[in-house]
């Protein structure tokens, strides 16, 4: 514990950190006026991802419309980028129109909007057509088309290889161009735990640097006088040119720069013939990194780089020793072993929580493919690679060997995942931890493998288990009463979801929001379920085939636990909505039917469809929403989907409604629903919408909104508060908003 934090570095880097924790607390992404409509502009090209088809762009000064605007844009194009466009040109857009970074505000949720400003990003924009873009000025470096080609070189040679997908993979692995990268692959990568092979790390430099520096050490020993004169350091020098030469041919990225920083740091202690203690070198790195980008603390590369190799640091001594006796009696290839069991075990331990708060995943075969998959890649498949980078200027016929060589080792690997992904099973969806327990886990490991006496270790280590055993319990439940009813509107942007708790721990979500260019599913609605610890759906109710209601619960049909679907029976002429109720039936979750008149009994809640009548077929979708009532006690709730007027006359005519304490609007309170008569029906005592900031439909409508305040009805948006969750509570609601203060409501 003491030696840990004796290291002269380690103080400036906590300060700094703190310094960037409370810098981001106070300074969050604030609102930017941009221009209305479409407009001109002239922008200089920062940055560029062909992988993702985003540029970052920079407006030139001038610009009457953006003399406030002080950011970058992101902007992202239906079409592929030109190789030919670089860092420093000038473009020219005839069109364009900035729209402020989407978010969904949920807790839980990836902040997307903070994000790229961290970045300085404030704005966004989608180009349909490049010829809308011109080149006005050429800004490239000799030294950038020389790069440029010498990869286009490169991509050519292993193109021609028959294997594509081998090829993609090796290009993706030796210099960082993920672009030729398929879906499929990458998916395939991550099902195995793989993925972080796919991206230029400072794995690769590791070996690079390595590599050649123990090829300069062993030519010394031809001659062992030079060692006289400081062989070791001139090895390292050359070492730090060739590192410098590799980081020239990759594609920049901010993980390459961070690998970059890492190994020359190691490299110039070496020179300097300084103390090369690993942690200093590793505190040096992460200051310098954090000093030249402070938001890069918040980048997951960043946190997984420098916790993986503290983890081998700390950690991997400890499990080495706990081996040795095993490992030893195997020699030379048992040291190996050892070495890689004990490295991988203590990435796993260091690292696996992070997987689980970030990705709510992880992989149970990802140790064991990893303990043969990384020398695989790092000590035959990229050196190879590597070789044929280095020797193509020099001797291209013996390059061509060495790139053949690596694609036909990459092609096999790739042979013996595909034939492993045919009979292991998708890695299972895990909680993601909340912050206060990753910091008790970590207090944990501090206790076991830091220098205490035993006393104090085990005393810490049992009162920190208890304080997490705890925490863990109260946050599944365990010491809640089971009599609770909540329901909350999910922030889906222009859509609807929500999720009802109902006594007995039963759980319904009613649509799952959409987005033809965004998986709702995967990105919003399963890490917001699984934040809150929601262990199975026991309903999934689709109210109608409109693509902002259904189109989100495709991937969570395929990756969550979900008992039944229940939709109004109509068949769509949109093909994806009939498809979603197929797909249902084919993974065995029972799919019912509800129209008028049905009633379920889920244990001290009664769940009634008010709307559609069997066998009504409307011309337009939204009045045949599926309409809810939820009754709880004394509590009554109602979902009315897109329902709009002719729905809400036939309610209130066949005397269907009484009043609710809540009403989700219909159709996020457009001008065509949320009637006069229907207010007067149910006269619910607040009210919420799901909407999107901005949204073109212009959704609530003002004359609704004034509606509902002469009616006196407090109304909650997704659109200015994010999530909103309503707790019946006896004599009122009290209304826990994402964003904004929570609110108590007195029933009356």
């Amino acid at each position: 514990m003491r030696e840990f934090f004796s290291r002269p570095l380690i103080w400036p880097l906590l300060v700094l950190i703190l310094s960037v924790l409370i810098h981001d607390s106070f300074f969050r992404a604030h609102d930017i006026h941009l221009p209305k409509g479409k407009f001109s502009l002239e922008a200089k090209l920062l940055l560029k991802d062909p992988s993702k088809n985003k540029l970052i762009v920079e407006p030139l000064k001038g610009n009457a419309l953006l003399t406030d605007f002080s950011g970058k844009i992101q902007i992202t194009t239906a079409e592929p980028i030109p190789a030919s466009w670089n860092a420093g040109d000038e473009f020219h857009f005839d069109s364009i129109k900035l729209s402020k970074p989407a978010h969904y505000q949920n807790p839980g949720g990836f902040d997307y909007r903070q994000y790229l400003y961290r970045h300085n990003i404030e704005a966004t924009a989608f180009v349909s057509n490049l010829s809308t873009l011109h080149k006005v000025k050429d800004h490239t470096h000799f030294f950038v088309e020389a790069k440029n080609r010498f990869q286009k070189r490169m991509t050519r040679w292993i193109h021609r290889d028959p294997n594509k997908e081998a090829g993609a993979v090796l290009i993706a692995m030796v210099w960082g161009d993920e672009s030729h990268l398929s879906e499929e692959t990458n998916e395939l990568f991550r099902k195995m735990g793989l993925s972080h092979l796919l991206v230029l790390s400072g794995l690769q430099f590791v070996v690079v640097a390595a590599l050649f520096f123990k090829g300069l050490l062993f030519l010394g020993r031809i001659y062992p006088k030079v060692y006289l004169y400081g062989w070791r350091q001139v090895a390292a020098v050359g070492t730090l040119a060739l590192v410098n030469i590799y980081l020239f041919i990759c594609v920049s990225s901010p993980s390459v720069m961070r690998a970059y920083i890492g190994i020359s740091c190691y490299l110039i202690a070496l020179v300097f013939k300084k103390d090369r203690d690993p942690l200093n070198i590793l505190f040096l790195a992460a200051l310098l990194i954090l000093i030249l980008n402070p938001y890069d603390l918040f980048e997951v590369s960043f946190q997984f780089s420098f916790v993986s190799v503290l983890s081998l640091i700390l950690f991997q001594p400890t499990f080495k020793n706990k081996m040795a006796i095993f490992f030893t009696k195997f020699g030379r290839f048992g040291n190996f072993a050892g070495n890689l069991v004990s490295s991988s075990l203590a990435v796993f331990i260091g690292l696996g929580p992070l997987l689980l708060f970030y990705f709510h995943t992880l992989q149970p075969h990802g140790l064991w493919m990893n303990l043969w998959a990384i020398p695989y890649v790092e000590m035959l498949v990229v050196p190879l690679g590597l070789a044929g980078l280095v020797l193509a200027p020099l001797v291209p016929g013996l390059a061509k060997v060495f790139l053949w060589m690596g694609l036909k080792l990459t092609a096999f690997f790739l042979t013996v995942l595909h034939g492993l992904d045919s009979f292991l099973d998708p890695p299972p969806l895990f909680y993601p931890p909340y912050k206060g327990e990753l910091v008790l886990y970590y207090l944990i490991l501090m206790f076991l493998f830091f220098r205490f006496s035993s006393k104090v270790k085990w005393s810490g280590v049992a009162i920190l288990v208890l304080i997490l055993v705890s925490e863990v319990g109260w946050s599944f439940g365990f010491f809640k009463p089971g009599n609770q009813f909540s329901i909350t509107q999910i922030d889906v942007g222009q859509g609807d979801s929500l999720l009802l708790e109902l006594p007995g721990h039963k759980n319904i979500l009613v649509d799952g929001g959409g987005s033809a260019y965004f998986d709702m599913g995967e990105n919003v609605l399963i890490p917001n379920l699984l934040y809150r610890r929601i262990p199975a759906l026991d309903v999934v109710c689709v109210t109608h085939a409109d693509t902002d209601h259904y189109l989100g619960l495709q991937t969570l049909l395929e990756k969550y636990p979900v008992r039944e679907l229940w939709w109004n029976g109509f068949v769509s002429e949109d093909e994806r909505y009939n498809q979603l109720i197929k797909s249902a039936r084919q993974r065995g979750i029972v799919v019912r039917e509800m129209t008028k008149g049905m009633k379920t009994k889920m244990d001290q809640a009664e769940v009634s469809v008010l709307w559609p009548p069997a066998g009504m077929q409307q011309k337009k979708d939204n009045n045949e929403s599926i309409v809810l009532q939820i009754k709880v006690k004394e509590h009554t709730a109602l979902l009315t989907g897109d329902a709009e007027f002719p729905s809400e006359a036939s309610l209130v005519e066949e005397g269907l409604l009484q009043s609710a304490d809540y009403l989700k609007l219909g159709h996020h309170g457009s001008r065509t629903s949320s009637s006069e008569m229907f207010l007067q029906a149910v006269h619910p005592q607040l009210a919420t919408a799901g909407l999107k900031e901005g949204n073109r439909f212009h959704h609530p409508h003002p004359e609704v909104v004034e509606r509902l305040g002469q009616w006196g009805i407090p109304f909650f948006r997704t659109d200015r508060d994010g999530a909103i969750t309503i707790h019946f509570k006896e004599g009122g609601f009290l209304v826990d908003r994402f964003v904004g203060e929570k609110v108590f409501i007195l029933r009356y």
